[in-house]
């Protein structure tokens, strides 16, 4: 007998569901990636505004200096670590502060901008620093592990900021 054929067969119950099944899984992973980092975010969040000192510590996770007050501070660690706090200080405070951080500040020679209030949604308030300190950990901007910290001398308040990914568009 010569070779007949063969007919392709029926496709059966299950394999007819295994294109669409795996689209839809592929589909959930690619939502859940995309869904991990605000989700991450909103749940590793802590924030305040208008603490004291000792209401700060260890909410803040930032040796903050005994003398300061008027503390606001936004702080997710996942994925990435982000920590804003601003506070009222003395520079006196501010210096003795810096100095046990070991951090060496520099005076601000033009100006600088900060944006304290992005931890709670509001991308309008600006503050703008001509007579202050400043203090970069890294010297190139937006890079990873960075810490600035600004005092500005006529509000009389400290801003810090740490970010554990590198960022974009830091000036």
């Amino acid at each position: 007998m010569a070779d007949q054929p063969t007919l392709p067969s029926k496709p059966t119950r299950t394999s007819r569901w295994r294109m669409p099944l795996l689209l839809g899984c592929v589909a959930f992973c690619l939502l859940a990636v995309v869904a991990y980092a605000p989700t991450a975010r909103m749940l590793t969040r802590d924030r305040g505004e208008h603490l004291t000192a000792a209401d700060a510590r260890g909410r803040a996770r930032l040796d903050l200096p005994a003398a300061a007050a008027d503390i606001n501070f936004y702080r997710h660690a996942r994925p990435d670590e982000l920590v804003f706090v601003d506070f009222a200080i003395d520079e006196a405070g501010f210096l003795e502060w810096a100095a046990r951080q070991g951090w060496k500040v520099q005076p601000i020679k033009d100006r600088v901008v900060v944006s304290p209030r992005l931890g709670f949604g509001d991308t309008a308030t600006r503050v703008r620093i001509t007579d202050g300190l400043k203090y970069r950990s890294n010297p190139a901007p937006g890079m990873p592990n960075a810490v600035v910290v600004n005092y500005d001398r006529v509000g009389r308040r400290a801003y810090y900021a740490f970010w554990s990914a590198p960022r974009t568009g830091e000036g």
